[in-house]
């Protein structure tokens, strides 16, 4: 009987072996140390109990006792790092998601500054634009001033030249007329000193 029920104990002893090891194999590295610690923590428990029921009747297998508190614990561990996990993974999307938010409202800042800057640049270019275009008016318009006023200063000198020219041809003429005028003057001067000679002689 004794062998049987020890058989049996190391049977159902083997069992949790095997779902450690799954367990094992399944967690990963992470677990199997958060495993081991958890056993090197509960281990002096145990033994302090086995201890204090040494003399009380059948003895449950550490072993037994350990693994079944054991896989609980890394259940529950595994729990935890599955929500861990899964509160990373809120955290970081809350935080890329946050972040891609601050991007694009400074993006959609920095748009909004450029259209600013932009057609702030427009309305002065314009402005400048208008000036220019005014001040190309007048001058403009000074230039055609300045041009008629260039024509009618030719005119005016070329009217005087062929008034001057006139002057000077109509001089030549009066030149002439005062030659012809005083030809005709010795002439008769000289004719009235002929016929006063002539009537000199005549008289008794």
């Amino acid at each position: 009987m004794g062998e049987t029920g020890h058989t049996s104990q190391a049977g159902v002893g083997d069992r949790p072996n095997e779902e450690r090891d799954a367990k094992e194999e399944t967690s990963g590295g992470s677990l199997q140390r958060k495993k081991r610690k958890t056993e090197e923590v509960n281990q002096p428990s145990h033994q302090g109990a086995q201890s204090s029921d040494a003399g009380k009747g059948p003895i449950v297998p550490r072993s037994l006792a350990l693994m079944s508190r054991s896989n609980e614990e890394l259940f529950r561990a595994f729990r935890a790092d599955l929500n861990e996990v899964g509160r990373i993974g809120e955290e970081y999307f809350a935080r890329l998601v946050k972040s891609m938010d601050e991007e694009k409202a400074r993006m959609e800042a920095m748009m909004v500054k450029c259209r600013k800057e932009a057609l702030a640049a427009r309305a002065k270019a314009e402005k400048i634009e208008a000036k220019w275009t005014e001040h190309c008016t007048v001058y403009r318009q000074l230039y055609a001033k300045h041009d008629g006023l260039l024509k009618a200063a030719k005119e005016a000198d070329e009217q005087a030249q062929a008034k001057i020219n006139q002057l000077e041809a109509e001089n030549a003429r009066s030149a002439e007329e005062i030659a012809r005028l005083e030809d005709e003057l010795q002439k008769e001067q000289s004719e009235r000193a002929a016929l006063a000679a002539a009537w000199a002689t005549q008289t008794p």
